[in-house]
């Protein structure tokens, strides 16, 4: 079945102090059965050492998540000074 009008959805913690800020959702591009697709997003870091791990999920437009017995996808940034 092809991906088409799907989302990441930012997981909790979504801000605070030490956090990653990103946009709330990222647009996956529209995909073909076994074919793969590129998802950017633009991340502000926190002004102090640490890191910051932020998770995401699958969602549909409507905000129905999909695979919601998965633990879904993350990135963790380092900031060093």
């Amino acid at each position: 079945m092809p991906w088409q009008d799907r989302y990441l959805a930012r997981q909790a913690p979504l801000d605070g102090s030490g956090v990653c800020r990103t946009p709330p959702r990222v647009r996956v591009p529209d995909t073909a059965p076994g074919a793969s697709a590129l998802v950017s997003v633009t991340v502000e870091a926190p002004d102090v050492p640490g890191s910051c791990k932020v998770f995401w999920k699958m969602v549909d437009a409507g905000g129905t998540l999909y695979f919601p017995n998965r633990s879904g996808i993350f990135f963790d940034v380092q900031v060093t000074r």
